[in-house]
């Protein structure tokens, strides 16, 4: 079992070698916007978010002209976005809170 630390330890990693950016203070990637529709997510509130139909694929709401943006990001290849971790959007899967559903146990 991968140790919070080390999970901790490679998110960092990604996020010093540009791989991904860090999340602004105070985002959450835990809340859900109201509804996923045809044209995709719709924002109700600033924040980061999964989309549920794909593990490496997120979105970030934000304001902008008085009203609630998004834009779509995607994980590098073989990186998940990660809502476990603050500051860091995309891990490995094996890095992941074994509850993740995008959660891969490493190879031995």
């Amino acid at each position: 079992m991968t140790s919070f630390l080390s999970r901790v330890a490679v998110s960092a990693a990604l996020v010093l070698t540009g791989v991904v950016a860090p999340a602004a203070v105070g985002q959450s990637a835990f809340a859900a916007p109201a509804a996923d529709t045809a044209q995709g997510l719709v924002c109700t509130e600033e924040g980061y978010f999964a989309d549920p139909s794909d593990p490496a694929k997120f979105s970030r709401c934000y304001t902008l002209g008085g009203g609630l943006q998004r834009a779509d990001f995607t994980c590098p290849e073989g990186t998940v976005f990660d809502v476990d971790l603050p500051g860091v959007q995309c891990n490995f899967p094996w890095a992941l809170n074994p509850d993740n559903p995008a959660y891969e146990a490493p190879l031995d």
